[in-house]
């Protein structure tokens, strides 16, 4: 039996710096999505390693390096806040991601996503949670996008449009 796609928009996987907090039912009242061009320090994983050990070596000197250079230069700033990356599924009307922590369905909350793009962006989304589901010692978490105004869905969908062409790039190799 065929199913029909009812998504409005496509879906990209992909793995950014995020995080989450509950709203709670006092602030739902004023919630509004935004872009940030603010400076933010992005608490990245280890690179992996590559196959070819040198350039490994050097890449992983080159990050310590960036690494140092962050944190004398946050020390100097006060708005740089630091968020760790993880993979996410997202299109401009919702997202799933994985989660320490269980939500309630229904459950509002604040997402805040940097789009890798020069300069950062960060986005402040609003996100109604649709389903969770319970992955061993994690959870999956979809929420559906509310308070969502042109420029941010604007920019959701450059990146979507920027990942799709990506993988039409590798795969094209």
């Amino acid at each position: 039996m065929e199913t029909q796609n009812s998504r409005k928009y496509s879906r990209v996987n992909t793995y950014l710096p995020i995080e989450t907090r509950l709203v709670s039912l006092e602030e739902q009242e004023d919630l509004n999505a935004r872009v940030s061009k603010v400076g933010i320090v992005i608490d990245a994983a280890t690179p992996p390693e590559l196959k070819d050990k040198v350039l490994s070596e050097w890449l992983n000197m080159l990050n310590d390096k960036m690494d140092s250079i962050i944190k004398v230069l946050s020390s100097e700033r006060e708005n740089i806040s630091s968020v760790a990356f993880e993979p996410l599924n997202i299109s401009a009307n919702g997202m799933r991601m994985t989660s320490n922590k269980s939500y309630d369905i229904g459950s509002v909350l604040e997402i805040k996503l940097v789009l890798p793009v020069q300069p950062y962006k960060i986005l402040y989304l609003y996100g109604e949670v649709v389903r969770v589901e319970h992955n061993f010692n994690t959870f999956n978490i979809a929420v559906k996008f509310i308070r969502m105004n042109d420029e941010v869905k604007d920019e959701l969908l450059h990146f979507d449009f920027k990942k799709h062409g990506e993988i039409l790039k590798t795969k094209n190799r």
